[in-house]
């Protein structure tokens, strides 16, 4: 791992664990390292309870993956990557990712391009061939940075109260092509068929 703690007793434990011990010590509450696992074991599972797979995922990987031949990957901001491989798996989604790069076993995290660049890497794909599925600023801003073409998940449309720096420059790239929109996960597909006929 790139991470190494300070903190005694908590040596190899995650990003998401070493920051709990931090605040439990801040509160007066050490914990062992078996208590500060559970704990952010427990965390993660609640924080899971709510997520629900996209309706239109399935059907989108058997489409770029067995019709397309398109290699997916996974890239995700997570610190507790436990956790993330273990959400694939409950999903039973695992298998729908040729490679899954998780910037807290990666120690760096998105926007960074060398993170996008592991995922290329990791997927055996090229720069400037790839389509990057997002759904955030720092996914249209680190993908950018690392020559893909991104696409931003937008099911609600553009934001329109509070209009931010990081709206503006995304409604300008897209306003320049650099940047693709979706109201769907489906939809990708057709970008990418499009994408690989050119």
């Amino acid at each position: 791992t790139l991470f190494r703690s300070t903190s005694a007793g908590i040596s190899g434990h995650t990003k998401f664990e070493r920051n709990l011990d931090a605040q439990c010590r801040a509160l007066g509450v050490p914990l062992e390292a078996e208590e500060l696992t559970s704990l952010a074991d427990g965390l993660c599972l609640a924080w899971q309870e709510s997520m629900v797979l996209d309706p239109d995922f399935i059907g989108l990987v058997k489409c770029l993956r067995e019709d397309m031949g398109i290699r997916c990957g996974l890239l995700t901001n997570f610190d507790h990557p436990p956790h993330i491989h273990r959400t694939l798996d409950a999903f039973g989604i695992s298998s729908a990712f040729d490679a899954v790069v998780v910037s807290g076993e990666e120690g760096i995290d998105k926007p960074d391009p060398w993170v996008f660049h592991t995922a290329l890497s990791a997927v055996g794909a090229g720069i400037g061939e790839t389509l990057y599925v997002g759904d955030s600023y720092v996914d249209y801003r680190g993908s950018i940075d690392a020559c893909m073409l991104p696409v931003l998940v937008r099911r609600d449309g553009w934001k329109t109260d509070g209009h931010t720096e990081e709206e503006a420059e995304l409604e300008a790239a897209f306003a320049r092509g650099e940047l693709l929109l979706v109201r769907r996960l489906a939809q990708v597909a057709e970008i990418a068929a499009r994408d690989t006929r050119a």
